[in-house]
């Protein structure tokens, strides 16, 4: 799952990626990337983007 910017769930839902993932493979398969790790997110491997790590954020 991938987003230049904000990724949203509405009212009392979630955010997921990677539902059907072995283990192993999870930061590989089930990545969620966008500016900011998303609210409500309940299964996904998420990681700041790169110039946010570079900045400290």
């Amino acid at each position: 799952m991938q987003a230049d910017g904000d990724i949203v769930a509405g009212e009392g839902y979630g955010v997921f990626a990677g539902m059907n993932v072995q283990q192993a493979a999870w930061p590989d398969c089930a990545w969620v990337r966008a500016l900011r790790k998303p609210q409500g997110l309940v299964s996904g491997w998420w990681e700041a983007p790169a110039e946010a790590r570079l900045q400290g954020a």
